[in-house]
């Protein structure tokens, strides 16, 4: 009889910890049982930095927010992605590797409403805290564009742009699993949990620019689209951001590793990287994100026959190099491979309508 009321203890004990455990969990600190120094990949989802965190759902489902990556042969790096699996029983937490495909097992030292202590060995435990987000009101984009710069090594260089009515457009440069230009597809339901990411992230309280204090790093460049104009552009130097919006954005940058990819024309102005407008001696310059958002409008603008004051010219570069492009901010003027000229219509100012008359500046000298 003791026995089996011995069994049914550890049975509502672990009950309570699998009910405990659902929600969303940040990394709050490392706790050193010693002094010696404590290399920091010791801890689980550290390997990309300081922005580990987990969320737990009833059924055991799983999700790592850093991801799981795996280095391949020739620099081709492999993201595997954030959901997993987990299991929790006799205080011992165990989540699945997909990675090295194996269960990683970690004794829970404590768990609660707000506090979840996981001792990773003799020296060392980690401290999740409770994430409970007061989101930002529902915020309906129509896109959302995550453009990566590249650094002094294998970072990719893409542009992924995911919209609500499913369409997704990746411009693959380098270091990506397949170059070139593809369109796919995501269902609404998907595109609403990124776009909760981002809502989760705090949007109105974040800078403008985020930036690491070395060089030669990735710039991640996030656009955010909202009722056809731009709610709110975002830099990410050397992974600075706040934790949330890391989050948001990192599974984004490997979604071509997610869908199946279609082909698209490379005559499409997908290719065309547009970094400023410039007028006399001053220049309106355009993040790389808000460059893939505008050849997007291009790709789809009318053509026209009409007169307009060409009062800037793009600096702008396609697969043969320079482009002759003049504007009003409404109307394109291109000249084409054949010597002629055409003109698109966006259909509304582009520069007024995003604000972005309010970044003309003067030109710095290696861009006279």
């Amino acid at each position: 009889m003791i026995y089996v009321m011995t069994l049914s203890c550890k049975s509502e004990e672990n009950q309570k910890q699998n009910q405990l455990i659902v929600g969303e969990w940040t990394l709050f600190k490392e706790e050193l049982n010693d002094q010696r120094k404590i290399d920091s990949t010791n801890i689980p989802g550290m390997e990309m930095g300081y922005k580990s965190g987990y969320t737990f759902r009833e059924g055991g489902f799983c999700e790592n927010k850093l991801g799981y990556h795996k280095d391949m042969e020739s620099n081709d790096h492999k993201f595997l992605g954030t959901e997993t699996k987990y299991r929790i029983h006799e205080n011992r937490l165990e989540i699945y590797d997909l990675t090295n495909q194996i269960w990683e097992g970690y004794e829970v030292l404590k768990l609660d409403n707000k506090i979840l202590k996981l001792a990773l060995n003799d020296s060392v435990n980690v401290i999740y805290e409770r994430s409970r987000y007061k989101l930002d009101p529902e915020i309906p984009f129509d896109q959302i564009i995550v453009s990566s710069s590249g650094c002094y090594g294998v970072c990719q260089i893409n542009d992924v742009m995911v919209s609500r009515n499913g369409e997704v457009i990746f411009n693959n440069e380098q270091y990506t699993k397949k170059t070139g230009l593809f369109s796919s597809f995501m269902n609404l339901k998907e595109f609403d949990k990124a776009e909760t990411k981002f809502r989760k992230a705090n949007l109105k309280m974040l800078k403008d620019r985020y930036m690491a204090s070395w060089t030669d790093d990735n710039e991640i460049t996030i656009s955010l689209v909202r009722n056809g104009r731009i709610y709110k552009t975002i830099s990410d130097y050397g992974s600075q951001s706040p934790t949330e919006l890391y989050w948001a954005y990192l599974p984004i940058t490997y979604l071509d590793q997610k869908l199946r990819l279609k082909s698209l024309p490379h005559s499409k102005f997908y290719k065309t990287r547009i970094s400023s407008f410039e007028k006399e001696n001053k220049l309106i310059r355009l993040a790389k994100s808000e460059s893939f958002y505008l050849t997007d409008l291009l790709n789809k603008a009318d053509r026209v026959n009409t007169l307009f004051v060409e009062k800037y010219t793009l600096r702008a570069y396609g697969e043969q190099g320079s482009l002759k492009i003049t504007t009003d901010g409404r109307y394109f003027k291109m000249r084409l491979k054949n010597g002629k000229f055409t003109i698109l219509d966006l259909g509304y100012d582009f520069l007024k309508e995003n604000d972005l008359l309010k970044r003309l500046s003067d030109k710095l000298d290696y861009e006279k």
